[in-house]
């Protein structure tokens, strides 16, 4: 039990407990050849990766209407996509890993675009939690087979200059 748990620490040793909250973890990327990197939400827990109507706008993106989702969100509501814009580049600034999403459209988002699980999949990605809450990124081409380490930052946290460090792929990665 936590009592006996609690019990059995030294008495000099503080019991130490999860925060009552964690920031989201962003990656920055240019979509689309962006000329500026765009903050992108990981949400490990979402079926879809999600563009915001507006950004899909701005970035000259087209996109198919035929194919829509009707989706439930955390809340409970029921929201449904535009349609898909479909072989999206996607580049991490410096990780020389050009990974290519298929991006719902999503009108009246509160995000600029969100990766959901296909961009796990697609990029193979592992998670490493770094002690303070930070988090760094291990993702994979699935055509080039390169591999890059990529800081994630707090959803809203500027983004700084170059932070990406290129690595040898592992045996069996």
């Amino acid at each position: 039990t936590f009592a006996n748990a609690a019990q059995s620490l030294p008495p000099s040793q503080p019991l130490i407990g999860a925060p009552p909250l964690s920031s989201l973890r962003t990656v920055w990327a240019h979509i689309n050849d962006s000329a500026a990197p765009i903050e992108c939400i990981l949400d490990p827990g979402s079926q879809i990766v999600a563009i915001s109507e507006r950004l899909c706008k701005n970035l000259g993106l087209s996109y198919n209407p035929v194919h829509v989702l009707r989706m439930e969100s955390a809340n409970g509501s029921i929201n449904g996509s535009l349609g898909v814009a479909v072989d999206v580049p996607f580049v991490i600034p410096t990780s020389d890993i050009v990974l290519h999403l298929q991006m719902h459209v999503m009108r009246n988002a509160a995000y600029d675009v969100l990766l959901g699980r296909p961009f796990d999949n697609l990029a193979n990605t592992i998670v490493e939690t770094i002690e303070g809450g930070g988090h760094r990124l291990t993702i994979r081409c699935p055509n080039t087979k390169k591999v890059a380490v990529v800081p994630t930052y707090d959803r809203g946290e500027p983004r700084p200059g170059a932070a990406t460090t290129l690595v040898t792929p592992a045996a069996g990665f």
